[in-house]
Order: structure tokens, then C-alpha cells, then sequence
């Protein structure tokens, strides 16, 4: 089995976080890279980790969404359907639905 190091992987999602914060280059490189997919699939996964680490897990979640929503903040419109589309692909077979009306997205629960 793999072991899932929660030390490295909650100071590289911090990190990213940091990195996307106010750099539109940053974002755009994450897009075209297939990045936003991977953080959707991180913010919405349950790893099972030691129960000593389960703060951790969240850390990285969290660290995760807040990367996304530096992304979001700096992507221009072509950016933003993208990570539409990363959104709902994240949500296939889920309730939600995601829409852009040009200055928001918006995740609707119904």
C-alpha cells in the first residue's frame, strides 16, 4: 500500500493556495494543467488516514478550496468555463449544479 504523507501534502496544498493568491499566471498554468479536477477530487475525497492525522485531513482540504477560490478570483472568462466544466464533472450524479452569469459561480443546491 501507499503511505499518505499528511505533513507534505498540507504544506504543498498550502502552498498552492499561496501561490494562486492575487497571480493570474499561476491560475492560468493550473488550468491549462488540469489542476482545478485535481482539487475538486481533493476537496471532495475521504482518504482514510491514522486518527492522529485527522485534523490534518481537513488542513488539506481546506487548503484545497482555498486554492480553488484564489484560482476562481483570477481566471478571466475562458478560465472560468473551465472551471465549470471541473465543477461538474466533480458533481456527475449529485443534485448540484453549477452556473456563471459573468461575475459569479455559482454552486446551486436544490
Amino acid at each position: 500500500t501507499t503511505e499518505f504523507d499528511t505533513d507534505v501534502a498540507e504544506a504543498a496544498s498550502c502552498a498552492l493556495a499561496n501561490v494562486l493568491s492575487l497571480h493570474v499566471p499561476n491560475a492560468t498554468k493550473l488550468t491549462v494543467s488540469g489542476g482545478l479536477e485535481v482539487l475538486f477530487h481533493i476537496v471532495n475525497s475521504h482518504f482514510t488516514v491514522n486518527l492522529l492525522d485527522v485534523d490534518q485531513t481537513i488542513e488539506i482540504q481546506t487548503n484545497a478550496a482555498n486554492a480553488l477560490a484564489n484560482a476562481a478570483a483570477n481566471l478571466g472568462v475562458e478560465g472560468r468555463s473551465k472551471l465549470i466544466a471541473a465543477v461538474d464533472a466533480s458533481l456527475i450524479g449529485s443534485s448540484l449544479t453549477s452556473t456563471d452569469n459573468g461575475d459569479n459561480i455559482a454552486i446551486k443546491i436544490p
